[in-house]
């Protein structure tokens, strides 16, 4: 029956797939569904001869969890209880005439004060003993979130904050979104109706404005409403409370600019913390020193750069002349262009760009070619957008973007 819930740096493990489901839930389903998550990679958990996982959990372990003394906890788990059984996963091909639609929940009941969630067996490899794409959570991180969008931008954001394969982890991560699709993520447009579900489920790239359009149900339409009532709480709520620091900025077109993406800096806090303790005791350079190192690096890196800019590269790589070099090596390394050489070098010191041998950086170009089952996850997975985000063949990065030649650049410079 229902064991105890210990909660002391519980981690457990949640799929991918299942976070990026696009559906409206409250922050009691949120938790109950962390709780339960947490028991079975636990291994607190039944299953019967259907396959269906089973989860036992006390009314009132759960009522001092979840901190909740308003109202009847029953009742809450009544009405949650409708909602979670009610909802289903779902897979249209409207080329191929087909579709399939499952849910997650196949029964919830409560009696003599313990809450069973029972778990489809169908969706069971998205659910026990997952090996890959999934997310590790902190359970008592997640249940300490207040809001719904708090919870969710961080488990959205933490599933897709990693490095790709090859690449120094540098605890920086650099995630979009359409502002539709993170609406839609949130919950903030309800996702639940069978109209907006076709248009989700009907194609391999969903029209997300037309999904929004078509929801019956919607709050904050306007920018203004969604940044101060959503975004920013969630981002102060998940700054305060998680092990990541995140920060936003947005994209605008047409007149007024109107906000049609978001743009997330992820930065791990033990990150943070290092560069903290290394600002702090780091000497500060003399006006000499400093004027000593921006000729070293004009040596190294060539004369077609302005002292600001100079100046901008080594402040990113915190005066680490090695960075530097290793930054420069990657430049050289590319056999792409690129336009803005300034740019990709801060990028190259901040996120530990690697420059690789040209016989090995064109493997790694034939495996993604070929079209690889890792390959292609990688690629779906990393949907990163920043202003000093490049291509290469010669070097280890993942960005997907094209520029003119940096000869070029550096001629017109100097001319």
């Amino acid at each position: 029956m229902a064991n105890e819930i210990v909660l002391a740096d519980r981690d457990y493990k949640r799929s991918n797939f299942l976070i990026s489901t696009k559906y409206k839930a409250s922050l009691l389903e949120n938790r109950l569904m962390a709780v339960s998550l947490s028991k079975i990679s636990n291994s607190e958990y039944e299953e019967d001869a259907g396959g269906n996982l089973i989860v036992h959990m006390k009314a009132s372990e759960l009522k001092k969890l979840f901190n909740t003394n308003s109202g009847s906890f029953y009742e809450k788990l009544d009405a949650v209880s409708q909602v979670m059984t009610g909802r289903s996963l779902g897979w249209t091909n409207p080329e191929e005439h087909s579709f399939q639609y499952i849910a997650l929940v196949t029964k919830a009941s409560y009696a003599d004060g313990v809450f069973t969630i029972e778990f489809n067996h169908h969706l069971k490899k998205y659910i026990k003993n997952l090996t890959e794409n999934f997310t590790i959570l902190n359970l008592p991180t997640m249940l300490a979130f207040k809001y719904d969008s708090s919870f969710r931008l961080y488990e959205l954001l933490k599933s897709k904050a990693y490095s790709p394969r090859g690449k120094i982890d540098t605890g920086v991560y650099h995630i979009d979104f359409d502002l539709a699709e993170l609406k839609l993520e949130l919950g903030v447009v309800n996702a639940n109706s069978d109209r907006v579900q076709r248009i989700l489920n009907g194609e391999e790239a969903p029209n997300y404005e037309k999904a929004v359009e078509a929801a019956p149900e919607r709050t904050y339409d306007r920018w203004s409403d969604f940044n101060n009532r959503i975004l920013k709480k969630a981002t102060k709520e998940i700054n305060e409370i998680s092990d990541i620091f995140i920060t936003y900025d947005t994209l605008g077109s047409g007149r007024g600019g109107k906000i049609y993406k978001v743009l997330f800096t992820i930065e791990k806090k033990s990150v943070l913390q290092k560069k903290e303790e290394n600002n702090s005791k780091r000497r500060e350079l003399s006006k000499d020193e400093k004027f000593e190192f921006l000729d070293e690096m004009r040596d190294i890196l060539g004369q077609g750069f302005k002292t600001k800019d100079l100046d901008a590269i080594a402040e990113a790589a915190d005066f680490d002349m090695e960075k530097i070099r290793k930054a420069y090596d990657s430049l050289a390394a590319s056999r792409t262009t690129v336009d803005n050489p300034t740019g990709f070098l801060i990028s190259a010191v901040r996120e530990g760009y690697t420059a690789v041998p040209p016989r090995e950086a064109a493997g790694n170009s034939a495996a993604q070619s070929r079209g690889g089952k890792s390959g292609q996850a990688n690629r779906s997975r990393s949907r990163r957008s920043s202003a000093n985000a490049f291509t290469t063949d010669g070097m280890v990065n993942d960005h997907d973007y094209n520029f003119a030649s940096i000869e070029l650049h550096m001629r017109n410079k100097a001319d």
